[in-house]
Protein backbone atom coordinates (compact mmCIF):
# COMPACT_ATOMS: atom_id res chain seq x y z
CA UNK A 1 0.00 0.00 0.00
CA UNK A 2 1.53 3.37 -0.95
CA UNK A 3 2.38 5.69 1.93
CA UNK A 4 1.10 9.26 2.15
CA UNK A 5 2.34 12.56 3.58
CA UNK A 6 1.34 16.24 3.42
CA UNK A 7 3.75 19.05 4.25
CA UNK A 8 4.02 22.82 3.83
CA UNK A 9 7.15 24.95 3.59
CA UNK A 10 7.79 28.66 3.10
CA UNK A 11 10.77 30.71 2.01
CA UNK A 12 11.17 34.47 2.23
CA UNK A 13 13.52 36.65 0.24
CA UNK A 14 14.03 40.38 -0.15
CA UNK A 15 14.92 42.54 -3.08
CA UNK A 16 16.47 45.96 -3.30
CA UNK A 17 14.44 48.64 -5.04
CA UNK A 18 15.45 51.92 -6.68
CA UNK A 19 16.15 55.15 -4.82
CA UNK A 20 13.88 57.94 -6.04
CA UNK A 21 12.55 61.16 -4.54
CA UNK A 22 9.04 61.33 -3.09
CA UNK A 23 6.42 63.76 -4.35
CA UNK A 24 5.22 66.80 -2.44
CA UNK A 25 2.27 66.84 -0.02
CA UNK A 26 1.65 65.41 3.44
CA UNK A 27 1.32 61.59 3.54
CA UNK A 28 -1.49 59.85 5.39
CA UNK A 29 0.01 57.77 8.19
CA UNK A 30 -2.84 55.29 8.51
CA UNK A 31 -5.06 53.66 5.91
CA UNK A 32 -6.71 50.25 5.91
CA UNK A 33 -4.93 47.81 3.62
CA UNK A 34 -8.12 46.91 1.76
CA UNK A 35 -8.99 50.57 1.22
CA UNK A 36 -5.49 51.34 -0.03
CA UNK A 37 -5.46 48.51 -2.55
CA UNK A 38 -8.88 49.51 -3.85
CA UNK A 39 -7.37 52.85 -4.90
CA UNK A 40 -4.68 51.18 -7.04
CA UNK A 41 -4.62 52.13 -10.72
CA UNK A 42 -6.41 49.59 -12.91
CA UNK A 43 -3.18 48.30 -14.53
CA UNK A 44 -1.92 47.21 -11.08
CA UNK A 45 -5.11 45.61 -9.78
CA UNK A 46 -4.50 42.33 -11.60
CA UNK A 47 -0.99 42.06 -10.14
CA UNK A 48 -2.31 42.81 -6.66
CA UNK A 49 -4.81 39.96 -6.93
CA UNK A 50 -2.53 37.40 -8.56
CA UNK A 51 0.50 38.31 -6.44
CA UNK A 52 -1.50 38.50 -3.20
CA UNK A 53 0.15 41.84 -2.51
CA UNK A 54 0.18 43.80 0.73
CA UNK A 55 1.79 47.22 1.16
CA UNK A 56 3.39 48.53 4.32
CA UNK A 57 4.75 52.01 4.99
CA UNK A 58 7.81 52.09 7.24
CA UNK A 59 10.04 54.77 8.79
CA UNK A 60 13.10 55.59 6.72
CA UNK A 61 15.41 54.05 9.32
CA UNK A 62 13.84 50.61 8.77
CA UNK A 63 15.34 50.51 5.28
CA UNK A 64 18.99 51.00 4.27
CA UNK A 65 19.86 54.58 3.38
CA UNK A 66 19.98 53.85 -0.35
CA UNK A 67 16.58 52.12 -0.41
CA UNK A 68 13.21 53.80 -0.80
CA UNK A 69 11.31 50.56 -1.09
CA UNK A 70 11.63 46.81 -0.96
CA UNK A 71 9.63 43.86 -2.27
CA UNK A 72 9.60 40.56 -0.38
CA UNK A 73 8.11 37.34 -1.69
CA UNK A 74 7.14 34.16 0.08
CA UNK A 75 6.84 30.85 -1.76
CA UNK A 76 4.57 28.31 -0.10
CA UNK A 77 4.79 24.69 -1.26
CA UNK A 78 2.23 22.37 0.31
CA UNK A 79 2.33 18.80 -0.94
CA UNK A 80 0.41 15.62 -0.41
CA UNK A 81 2.01 12.51 -1.92
CA UNK A 82 1.80 8.75 -2.02
CA UNK A 83 4.86 6.62 -2.59
CA UNK A 84 6.12 3.08 -2.87
CA UNK A 85 9.34 2.05 -1.08
CA UNK A 86 11.04 -1.32 -1.50
CA UNK A 87 14.36 -2.93 -0.62
CA UNK A 88 16.22 -4.61 -3.47
CA UNK A 89 19.58 -6.19 -4.13
CA UNK A 90 21.28 -4.56 -7.08
CA UNK A 91 24.84 -5.28 -8.10
CA UNK A 92 25.37 -7.15 -4.88
CA UNK A 93 24.32 -4.13 -2.82
CA UNK A 94 21.14 -3.54 -0.85
CA UNK A 95 19.23 -0.51 -2.07
CA UNK A 96 16.06 1.30 -1.12
CA UNK A 97 14.03 2.15 -4.22
CA UNK A 98 11.42 4.87 -3.74
CA UNK A 99 8.89 5.89 -6.37
CA UNK A 100 6.27 8.63 -6.23
CA UNK A 101 2.86 7.12 -6.99
CA UNK A 102 0.83 10.32 -6.83
CA UNK A 103 1.54 13.96 -6.05
CA UNK A 104 -0.88 16.72 -5.10
CA UNK A 105 0.37 20.21 -4.34
CA UNK A 106 -0.61 23.76 -3.60
CA UNK A 107 2.05 26.27 -4.62
CA UNK A 108 1.51 29.95 -3.89
CA UNK A 109 3.67 33.05 -4.07
CA UNK A 110 2.70 36.12 -2.04
CA UNK A 111 4.32 39.54 -1.88
CA UNK A 112 4.79 42.34 0.62
CA UNK A 113 5.90 45.75 -0.57
CA UNK A 114 7.51 48.05 1.97
CA UNK A 115 7.75 51.74 1.13
CA UNK A 116 9.07 54.65 3.10
CA UNK A 117 6.36 56.62 4.86
CA UNK A 118 6.99 59.47 2.41
CA UNK A 119 5.11 57.39 -0.17
CA UNK A 120 2.01 56.89 1.95
CA UNK A 121 -1.31 58.04 0.40
CA UNK A 122 -1.96 60.11 -1.57
CA UNK A 123 1.50 59.68 -3.13
CA UNK A 124 1.59 55.90 -3.30
CA UNK A 125 0.46 55.29 -6.86
CA UNK A 126 2.12 58.28 -8.49
CA UNK A 127 5.60 57.25 -7.37
CA UNK A 128 7.95 55.48 -9.82
CA UNK A 129 9.25 53.54 -6.80
CA UNK A 130 5.86 51.87 -6.37
CA UNK A 131 5.64 50.93 -10.04
CA UNK A 132 9.13 49.47 -9.93
CA UNK A 133 8.09 47.37 -6.95
CA UNK A 134 5.24 46.00 -9.03
CA UNK A 135 7.71 44.94 -11.70
CA UNK A 136 9.15 42.68 -8.97
CA UNK A 137 5.63 41.46 -8.24
CA UNK A 138 5.16 40.70 -11.94
CA UNK A 139 8.20 38.42 -11.84
CA UNK A 140 6.92 36.55 -8.79
CA UNK A 141 3.31 36.12 -9.90
CA UNK A 142 4.19 34.94 -13.38
CA UNK A 143 2.45 31.54 -13.55
CA UNK A 144 5.51 29.80 -15.00
CA UNK A 145 7.60 29.30 -11.82
CA UNK A 146 4.59 27.62 -10.19
CA UNK A 147 4.10 25.42 -13.26
CA UNK A 148 7.81 24.64 -13.27
CA UNK A 149 7.93 23.57 -9.62
CA UNK A 150 4.72 21.58 -10.03
CA UNK A 151 6.18 19.72 -13.00
CA UNK A 152 9.40 18.92 -11.15
CA UNK A 153 7.42 17.61 -8.17
CA UNK A 154 5.10 15.50 -10.32
CA UNK A 155 8.02 14.02 -12.27
CA UNK A 156 10.38 13.39 -9.37
CA UNK A 157 12.79 10.67 -10.49
CA UNK A 158 12.98 7.32 -8.70
CA UNK A 159 15.13 7.63 -5.60
CA UNK A 160 17.74 4.98 -4.82
CA UNK A 161 19.70 4.95 -1.59
CA UNK A 162 22.11 2.36 -0.17
CA UNK A 163 20.82 0.79 3.04
CA UNK A 164 21.63 -2.01 5.44
CA UNK A 165 19.22 -4.74 6.45
CA UNK A 166 18.11 -3.09 9.70
CA UNK A 167 17.03 0.04 7.74
CA UNK A 168 14.17 -1.97 6.25
CA UNK A 169 12.20 -1.64 9.48
CA UNK A 170 12.12 2.15 9.09
CA UNK A 171 12.10 2.29 5.29
CA UNK A 172 8.84 4.26 5.10
CA UNK A 173 10.20 6.96 7.42
CA UNK A 174 13.45 7.12 5.48
CA UNK A 175 11.55 7.35 2.20
CA UNK A 176 9.57 10.35 3.43
CA UNK A 177 12.81 12.04 4.45
CA UNK A 178 14.45 11.38 1.08
CA UNK A 179 11.44 12.54 -0.92
CA UNK A 180 11.23 15.79 1.02
CA UNK A 181 14.95 16.36 0.61
CA UNK A 182 14.61 16.02 -3.16
CA UNK A 183 11.51 18.22 -3.29
CA UNK A 184 13.25 20.84 -1.14
CA UNK A 185 16.15 20.96 -3.62
CA UNK A 186 13.77 21.71 -6.46
CA UNK A 187 11.83 24.24 -4.41
CA UNK A 188 15.10 25.98 -3.57
CA UNK A 189 16.13 26.01 -7.24
CA UNK A 190 12.86 27.61 -8.38
CA UNK A 191 13.02 30.13 -5.54
CA UNK A 192 16.58 31.03 -6.53
CA UNK A 193 15.43 31.40 -10.14
CA UNK A 194 12.91 34.02 -9.04
CA UNK A 195 15.63 35.75 -7.03
CA UNK A 196 17.96 35.78 -10.05
CA UNK A 197 15.25 37.27 -12.22
CA UNK A 198 14.62 39.98 -9.63
CA UNK A 199 18.33 40.79 -9.57
CA UNK A 200 18.29 40.95 -13.36
CA UNK A 201 15.39 43.42 -13.20
CA UNK A 202 17.32 45.68 -10.85
CA UNK A 203 20.56 45.51 -12.83
CA UNK A 204 18.79 46.10 -16.16
CA UNK A 205 16.69 49.02 -14.87
CA UNK A 206 19.21 50.40 -12.35
CA UNK A 207 16.69 49.70 -9.61
CA UNK A 208 13.87 51.33 -11.53
CA UNK A 209 15.68 54.52 -12.50
CA UNK A 210 16.07 53.52 -16.16
CA UNK A 211 13.69 52.10 -18.74
CA UNK A 212 13.68 48.38 -19.45
CA UNK A 213 13.32 49.13 -23.14
CA UNK A 214 11.59 46.06 -24.55
CA UNK A 215 9.44 45.30 -21.51
CA UNK A 216 7.46 42.55 -23.18
CA UNK A 217 10.61 40.81 -24.35
CA UNK A 218 12.27 41.18 -20.94
CA UNK A 219 9.45 39.53 -18.99
CA UNK A 220 8.79 36.89 -21.66
CA UNK A 221 12.32 35.47 -21.50
CA UNK A 222 12.59 35.14 -17.72
CA UNK A 223 11.32 31.55 -17.52
CA UNK A 224 12.22 30.39 -21.02
CA UNK A 225 14.32 27.28 -21.57
CA UNK A 226 17.09 29.43 -23.04
CA UNK A 227 17.19 31.71 -20.01
CA UNK A 228 17.18 28.80 -17.55
CA UNK A 229 20.08 27.32 -19.50
CA UNK A 230 22.00 30.60 -19.26
CA UNK A 231 21.43 30.65 -15.50
CA UNK A 232 22.49 26.97 -15.24
CA UNK A 233 19.23 25.96 -13.61
CA UNK A 234 20.21 22.71 -11.87
CA UNK A 235 17.11 20.69 -12.85
CA UNK A 236 16.80 21.82 -16.46
CA UNK A 237 17.07 18.28 -17.84
CA UNK A 238 14.20 17.13 -15.62
CA UNK A 239 12.12 20.14 -16.61
CA UNK A 240 12.42 19.88 -20.40
CA UNK A 241 8.92 18.48 -20.74
CA UNK A 242 7.29 21.53 -19.15
CA UNK A 243 8.37 23.78 -22.04
CA UNK A 244 6.27 21.69 -24.42
CA UNK A 245 3.14 21.96 -22.32
CA UNK A 246 0.43 24.12 -23.80
CA UNK A 247 -0.32 25.63 -20.39
CA UNK A 248 3.30 26.78 -19.99
CA UNK A 249 3.46 28.27 -23.49
CA UNK A 250 0.08 29.92 -23.02
CA UNK A 251 1.26 31.37 -19.68
CA UNK A 252 4.18 33.01 -21.47
CA UNK A 253 1.92 34.55 -24.10
CA UNK A 254 -0.60 35.72 -21.49
CA UNK A 255 2.16 37.11 -19.32
CA UNK A 256 3.11 39.61 -22.00
CA UNK A 257 -0.23 41.36 -21.61
CA UNK A 258 -0.12 41.44 -17.80
CA UNK A 259 2.94 43.63 -17.19
CA UNK A 260 1.70 47.20 -16.73
CA UNK A 261 3.64 50.31 -17.65
CA UNK A 262 3.37 53.47 -15.59
CA UNK A 263 1.31 56.08 -17.42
Amino acid sequence: MPSRLALSFFALFSFLCGALVAADGPPQKEMRQADLLKTAPRPLQGLIERGKVTIKFVPAEELPAEEWGRCDFSLGFRRDFEFDAQSKIKGGKRLAVVKIMSMKHDIRIVHQIRLREAFAPPRTWESPVTWHEFDHVAIGCDPRPVLLLAYLAEHLPTIERPIIRRDEATLSTLAIQWINEELAKREKAVTELIRQNNRLLDSTSSHGTESLGDRRGFFAKLYSKEHLSELQFPFLDEALGVFNQEEYRRAEDTRLDQVPTQP
